[in-house]
């Protein structure tokens, strides 16, 4: 029986593949999105992973009463979530009008104003990481608005770089500003988020800085070297990090990653680390054993702004609780487990929170994909989704509420941060040249040039950031956050 549910799961992870496709294929949606990226998550945690436990009948370090009865009835929660999450998203429910609300038209940038951008988003984030850490209470925040920021600067380098891939100047300068970046998120760190989404804004700002423009095989050498490049040193990173990687430095954590093994780490990465079983024991155990902690994550994620030391008695993540629950044992102190988009489910009262979170979901990426659609060549739009990246693959996997939470908080601090940032430079004297055109699309591309190597202007439009577009860029623009040049 549990083989016949493995080739069930399978056929489910076919099917949502195949759907995408035929999506991208058809235009109806890019290839890359943060539904996409979900998806990608949730292949990995919820499918791939039940799938190797079905077929190899080891459910992680835990025993399951019923299997197969329990494997059933969990591919069940699977379907009807992805079926609601789907139909929220294609018919843009629950939006609310808000990505027009936020996806507002901004001079777009010339290639020389982004990497001076980038270079200041990564000092500010630099500032940021390296200070924060040392205030009581807010330092979290700080910490993590400064990783923000410089996960945006890696973004905004390789859109830059994207334009003229074989420009050593502008290889040399994104290949800097993301060793920085890659540098900062693996500061005193356990966790693979920070490492995470700096991998992928990489690859979504070269997307969107040029190669969304070209067909699929065209992008696909690029884009794949790109993502090879992001996925080893995730994978390295993956197979040496330790509870002590949170005392270590840069320097040190550069040292243990020679020691490491890459394919193991990449195995460990796409088995989905036993989130699919610890969801069914999560299932099994809840509300015979356990009772409900209805909607335990929608109310970790509206709380845990609240510093610990403010409210001793705030809400624990499902990830801790459930460790002495199972009795996980022979772990380090402070040791978490993936629960898993069902385990959570599960937790938080199947009756709510299986619509309700499938919904929620689907609102919530197609907002982040409209705003994307709405301005596909703003950066000040598109980077802030972009740096979230890292995070909405980890949402399937759990804790669903503090990757929610650390979701939000990216996006937040890339979108006002990036804007203030920019008005802290110009106000310092910078520059802000506009580009002559807002889409490579533009003349250029009927001229012959859209062939990955063209010349940007790079001195269209000056004047500062409340100047307007010159030669054929967008009109009636406004300025991020009000600024005017002088």
């Amino acid at each position: 029986m549990e083989a016949i549910l493995g080739w069930i799961t399978l056929l489910i992870g076919a099917i949502v593949v195949l759907v995408v496709t035929w999506q991208i294929k058809t235009g109806r949606h890019p290839i890359l999105s943060a539904r996409n990226f979900f998806l990608a998550g949730f292949m990995i945690y919820q499918i791939t992973s039940a799938a190797i436990a079905f077929f190899s009948g080891v459910y992680w370090e835990l025993s399951l009463q019923s299997p197969a009865g329990t494997g059933a009835l969990y591919l069940g929660w699977v379907v009807i979530f992805l079926l609601v999450m789907h139909f929220v998203y294609e018919w843009k429910w629950f939006t609310f009008g808000i990505p027009k609300k936020l996806a507002k038209p901004d001079p777009l940038p010339a290639p020389i104003t982004m990497m001076t951008l980038a270079v200041g988003f990564l000092i500010v984030g630099y500032v940021f990481r390296l200070t924060f850490q040392f205030i009581p209470v807010i330092g979290v925040l700080g910490t993590m608005v400064g990783v923000t920021l410089a996960t945006a600067a890696a973004g905004m380098a390789c859109w830059v770089w994207a334009k003229q891939i074989f420009n050593p100047a502008r290889a040399s300068f994104a290949f800097a500003i993301v060793g920085l970046a890659t540098a900062l998120a693996l500061l005193r760190t356990f966790g693979r988020r920070d490492l995470v989404s700096v991998a992928v804004v990489c690859l979504w700002g070269a997307f969107h800085g040029h190669f969304k423009k070209q067909n699929l095989g065209r992008m696909f050498l690029p884009l794949t070297g790109v993502a090879l490049a992001g996925l080893i040193v995730i994978s390295a990173y993956t197979s040496v990090r330790t509870h002590e990687s949170r005392e270590r430095g840069f320097v040190d954590q550069m040292m243990s990653l020679l020691q490491a093994n890459v394919f193991a780490g990449m195995v460990d990465v796409f088995s989905g680390q036993g989130a699919a079983p610890i969801s069914m024991w999560l299932m099994e155990s809840r509300p015979e054993n356990y009772p409900y902690d209805t909607l335990h994550s929608l109310r970790y994620v509206t709380t845990n702004i609240i510093p610990r030391e403010w409210w001793p008695e705030k809400l624990d993540s499902l990830g801790i609780t459930m460790v002495p629950e199972a009795a996980i044992v022979n772990k380090a102190s402070g040791f978490t487990v993936g629960p898993g988009m069902m385990g959570h489910i599960a937790n938080d009262n199947p009756w709510i929170a299986l619509l309700l979170y499938a919904a929620l979901m689907g609102a919530f990426l197609r907002i982040l994909d409209e705003m994307v659609r709405l301005e596909p060549d703003n950066p000040f739009v598109v980077i802030p989704v972009g740096v979230a990246l890292g995070e909405i693959v980890a949402i399937p996997r759990g804790e669903l509420g503090l990757f929610v939470f650390r979701t939000i908080i990216a996006i937040v601090s890339a979108y006002i941060g990036m804007r203030l940032v920019a008005k802290l430079l110009v106000a310092f004297g910078m520059r802000y040249n506009v580009a002559l055109t807002g889409s490579e699309d533009a003349p250029a591309r009927e001229a012959g040039e859209g062939d990955g190597n063209q010349r940007d202007d790079d001195g269209g439009g000056s004047g500062g950031l409340g100047a307007e577009p010159a030669g054929g860029a967008r009109g009636g623009q406004r300025v991020p956050w009000g600024l005017q040049g002088s």
